[in-house]
């Protein structure tokens, strides 16, 4: 039994590995030479210590594992490992000549997946062991597909939420997480600001540089205000040349220190293109939340602040209080 990768269109066949843990060395040879015929490559151990050093080095594919050891009692080797959570996938199989029915019993509910008495036939334990591992690939095909499943979720989920261009939150995203925080700055009777970022005459950066440069921009601004506010509440790219922030918790002197930051690091910022030295400069309007309105009540009051500003005079901000 093999198990099969593909590696640049080849099909690449790898060995499974069984370890037999006896401390009779007749009982590993003939397991050994049973199963190797069947392209399995067996692996020896002759106590509990040397069965575990094994485990923790090469991760068996399977164990067929006798009751009574020189060290120690096949039980609590099977408990070890299913206890451990790198090992507890490997199937155990009981290998012993102890068939009374507590031992049995005894030997399932320490984790063995089935019970093969000495002495044995090589037809039966061939069957026998040639199933489990068919089980294991199974079991490992399908745990293997829920993790890339799950992983492919997160992904679309991820595309989904996240503007692909500056890596921020689109406003899909914005728009379906902001009742949380709205909610616990209500609870917890701590401000809650909106805030509104624009990008003072961006259309002039793409008509005279291209879009390529005004992606930069974007992107560096957008990486500038996520630096600066996203510990605090949640940011995103509204649209075109706008952001949005949502910041809870800080008082306004503390919050126009903030906002006066950002716009003093874009304004510095050298969005530098073929040698030439390109500047930019931030708008914003900010606007305590209100509960007596809805959301998009609320985002209109920072949208006309921010609006009061650039009317009278850019590259700055402007409370609605």
């Amino acid at each position: 039994m093999y198990i099969r990768y593909i590696i640049n269109r080849e099909i690449v066949m790898i060995k499974e590995n069984v370890l037999v843990v006896d401390d009779s060395i007749l009982i590993c040879n003939i397991v050994e030479k049973k199963l190797t015929s069947d392209n399995i490559n067996v692996l020896k151990a002759y106590d509990g210590i040397s069965a575990l050093e094994i485990i923790k080095e090469v991760k068996p594919n399977l164990i067929l594992l006798d009751l009574l050891l020189p060290d120690t009692d096949g039980y609590s080797i099977c408990e070890k490992i299913k206890n451990n959570p790198s090992t507890s996938d490997i199937p155990i199989i009981f290998l012993t000549s102890q068939v009374d029915e507590d031992s049995i019993v005894k030997a399932f509910n320490v984790g063995a997946i089935d019970y093969i008495s000495k002495p044995f036939s090589a037809i039966e334990l061939n069957v026998r062991v040639k199933a489990h591992l068919e089980n294991k690939r199974t079991k490992d095909a399908l745990k293997q597909a829920n993790i890339e499943l799950e992983n492919a979720l997160i992904e679309n989920r991820r595309l989904a939420y996240t503007d692909r261009l500056t890596g921020l939150y689109n406003r899909y995203y914005f728009l379906e997480h902001i009742n949380k925080l709205i909610e616990k700055s209500k609870l917890n009777n701590l401000p809650l600001w909106f805030i509104l970022f624009d990008i003072d005459d961006f259309k002039k950066i793409n008509d005279t540089y291209g879009h390529y440069q005004g992606d930069c921009v974007l992107k560096n601004v957008a990486s500038i205000i996520e630096k600066h506010c996203s510990h605090a509440g949640i940011s995103c790219r509204w649209g075109g040349e706008e952001f949005i922030s949502l910041v809870y918790g800080i008082n306004e002197e503390d919050l126009e220190i903030k906002i006066q930051s950002i716009c003093n690091e874009v304004a510095n910022y050298n969005f530098k293109y073929n040698d030439i030295d390109i500047h930019c400069t931030l708008t914003v309007g900010i606007s305590k939340f209100d509960y007596s309105l809805n959301i998009d009540e609320n985002i209109i009051i920072s949208d006309k602040a921010m609006y009061y500003r650039k009317r009278n005079g850019k590259n700055g901000y402007y409370f609605n209080r």
